[in-house]
């Protein structure tokens, strides 16, 4: 089982640019792209209410939701 020990350090909208950076190459979207997509994300999931709020145990669930929508809809 993997450990998300340092995720729930961050918040919402946080873990979602941290994710995006491990998953979507540097060269592929400049930071202004890379904050409109996880805005899009954080409105597709109706986060956008939490996502300044630092991440919890139910809050993993939906985050973790997310991480495929990341790069799956690359503009």
């Amino acid at each position: 089982m993997q450990e998300d020990s340092l995720l729930s350090n961050l918040t919402v909208r946080e873990t979602l640019m941290y994710t995006l950076a491990l998953r979507v190459p540097e060269s592929a979207m400049n930071e202004q792209q890379r904050s409109e997509r996880v805005t899009a994300v954080l409105a597709d999931l109706n986060l956008l209410n939490v996502a300044d709020s630092r991440v919890c145990a139910r809050q993993r669930v939906e985050s973790s939701r997310s991480y495929a929508s990341l790069a799956s809809e690359r503009d």
